[in-house]
């Protein structure tokens, strides 16, 4: 079975939940839990199986418990895969590219 790890930005408190695309080397996500008792890390496992069509158990924090910065570990989908669900083709492609910069 496939399994990858990615790296999240998490922005707790948002108006709402979605991706804003990359910054540096990790995929921004903004949630509309507070960081506050976990919250945010349990909307942020639940929002990434439903962006990838998984269930929550197979997805799992493994680094930033108490950081905006984590990574979480993904059973069931390669990272190219996983990275172009959550960003779309063209900014999950630019990663595997160090000189194409994003603008904008």
């Amino acid at each position: 079975m496939d399994s990858c790890r990615l790296t999240i930005k998490a922005q707790p408190g948002a108006r709402q939940n979605g991706v804003d695309g990359l910054l540096e080397d990790a995929i921004k996500i903004r949630l509309q839990a507070p960081a506050v008792d976990g919250k945010a890390n349990r909307a942020l496992l639940v929002f990434l199986a439903r962006q990838l069509g998984l269930r929550p158990r197979n997805i799992r924090l493994v680094a930033g418990l108490n950081s905006r910065r984590k990574i979480v570990e993904i059973e069931g989908l390669d990272e190219n895969t996983a990275r172009e669900k959550l960003l779309g083709e063209k900014q999950a492609c630019a990663r595997s590219r160090p000189d194409l910069k994003r603008f904008g």
